[in-house]
């Protein structure tokens, strides 16, 4: 009777570790197919952001020189001369 009981002890937990393999196993495919659909999501927020956003064209060239040199008066030289110490 004690093997009796033995073997069907060990047959519950052997079902009990199958079960918890199985559920690990789904809820392991839940999270992949959760994490596909976050991936997803921000592929679409970025594609939409770069679709929105216009694209600037502006070579150093094109910008004529009185832009460039009202663009250098807005720094001041001494940030400019610390900052290549």
């Amino acid at each position: 009777d004690a093997e009796v009981a033995r073997i069907h002890g060990e047959e519950e937990i052997q079902a009990m570790i199958d079960s918890l393999d199985k559920s690990n196993e789904t809820e392991e495919a839940e999270r992949a197919k959760r994490q596909g659909i976050i991936l997803e999501k921000e592929q679409v927020k970025k594609q939409k952001l770069s679709e929105e956003a216009p694209e600037s064209k502006t070579s150093t060239e094109e910008v004529g020189k009185d832009k460039i040199k009202e663009m250098m008066q807005l720094v001041p030289v001494e940030d400019v001369y610390v900052q290549a110490l």
